[in-house]
């Protein structure tokens, strides 16, 4: 995710484990079947980029780029491999 400005940084921070269970629960209710893959993703892309704007609210994020594995080897955090916000220890969420 990309943010508009990183004044949003705390925001992200204070609400990312609620967006990550709500990512999960959207991708969980609407799987994505092998056949249907390519146009399944744009629709789950689309369902994900509302839960951004309703969790974070409209504009905070500028733009989404989703990478589609099976793998999670390399990564650092469920969004993404480079942070450039650190959230600290113990932020809920």
């Amino acid at each position: 995710m990309k943010l508009a400005d990183l004044k949003h940084g705390p925001t992200i921070c204070d609400k990312r484990f609620h967006l990550a269970d709500e990512f999960l629960l959207v991708l969980h209710d609407h799987p994505i079947e092998q056949k249907k893959k390519k146009e399944q993703r744009t629709e789950a892309e689309g369902r994900l980029r509302k839960v951004v704007d309703t969790i974070l609210g409209p504009g905070i994020v500028s733009e989404m780029k989703i990478a589609w594995s099976r793998r999670t080897s390399g990564t650092r955090s469920i969004f993404g491999v480079y942070t450039d916000i650190l959230c600290k220890t113990g932020a809920k969420g």
